[in-house]
């Protein structure tokens, strides 16, 4: 399957309950599979009856909103077909609508990692704009890659996370967030303990992610290391108020990891970074 060529973060097309054409985004900081209400009745995605709402925060973290679990039944990404995905069905603007202007107002479908953990493995390799889904054959390296790292991978919460360590001195465990346009967003706690932020230091900007408008702060981060890969100058970001990402959670996003072939290998508990 191939990703959206114009766009940031890993898009595939897929077929969902025989509705060609469906974009798909690959989010791995995402532990479930989100549409919107409308995107759910144009599918045909019926909610589960009898189940309680699942509350949570509106955009930019205000508010509280509603989300109602569902079954998608059967989703066709090229030969692979994926099937019984629990969803969940929130309000366009506040949970699914992407905001970027790569797609305008239409809705996408979030497709995190962790749904797909009964394969083999997961390959999205970036500079060739290609994803691959490993059924039961085992993941092999690329032989003609010039670097090839293997970090050793855990999930926390259902999110896939690894070791990092921060300006040669901080040690964090990160999210990797495929579906993140950044480089690294961080909690106003470690970001103040690095010295990038403190409340009342400079201005505010605003920006547009897939949970619509959040107030923050951007700077660089000058080294990261994952495994034996280091990158440098890293575009980092915190938000300035409101609930923090994940509870709090360091997140490597997909600014550094899109220079890579990034394998999800779930067997082996590995992630593969390679170019």
């Amino acid at each position: 399957a191939e990703p959206g060529a114009p766009y940031r973060v890993p898009c595939i097309l897929a077929t969902v309950h025989g509705h060609e054409g469906q974009r798909v985004l690959r989010d791995s900081g995402s532990n479930r599979v989100l549409l919107g209400y409308s995107l759910a009745n144009d599918l045909d995605v019926p909610l589960i009856a009898g189940l309680d709402p699942v509350p949570a925060h509106g955009i930019g973290g205000q508010g509280q909103v509603d989300s109602y679990w569902a079954v998608v039944r059967q989703m066709n990404v090229g030969a692979m077909k994926l099937g019984k995905l629990v969803a969940l069905v929130g309000p366009d603007a506040d949970v699914l609508t992407y905001r970027r202007g790569f797609w305008g107002s239409t809705q996408v479908m979030i497709l995190g990692v962790n749904a797909l953990r009964q394969l083999s493995y997961l390959s999205l390799d970036y500079p060739r704009r290609m994803v691959t889904f490993g059924s039961r054959q085992e993941y092999l390296p690329d032989a003609a890659a010039t670097l090839v790292a293997a970090v050793p991978l855990r999930w926390e919460n259902d999110l896939p996370t690894v070791d990092g360590v921060l300006e040669r001195h901080y040690r964090t465990s990160c999210v990797v967030d495929t579906g993140g346009d950044y480089g690294l967003f961080l909690p106003r706690a470690v970001a103040t303990e690095l010295g990038y932020w403190k409340p009342g230091w400079g201005g505010k900007e605003t920006s547009r992610g897939i949970a619509g408008e959040e107030e923050g702060k951007s700077y660089v981060v000058h080294e990261v290391k994952v495994g034996d890969i280091t990158f440098r100058q890293v575009p980092a970001r915190a938000r300035t108020d409101g609930p923090e990402l994940l509870g709090g959670r360091v997140l490597l996003g997909n600014y550094e990891l899109r220079q890579y072939r990034v394998t999800f290998d779930f067997k082996h508990s590995v992630l593969w970074l390679e170019k």
